[in-house]
């Protein structure tokens, strides 16, 4: 359940990101960069999350 914590997390950053830069963007651009460091670190705990699960389940069905 720890991926899906991770993932949600991520999403919710995202959206919180998304949001902030809408309120300060001229109104003409066409993109942005947002740098918040706890997307990233969301996004790369999900993925090691899922890196441990799917090592997890391979042991196990190569096992037999």
């Amino acid at each position: 359940m720890s991926a899906l914590y991770h993932l949600n997390r991520a999403i919710d950053l995202y959206v919180e990101n998304v949001r902030q830069y809408e309120k300060t963007a001229p109104a003409n651009a066409l993109r942005g960069s947002i740098s918040d460091p706890r997307t990233y670190w969301e996004a790369d705990a999900f993925i090691g999350v899922a890196r441990r699960i799917y090592e997890a389940i391979s042991k196990v069905l190569w096992k037999h």
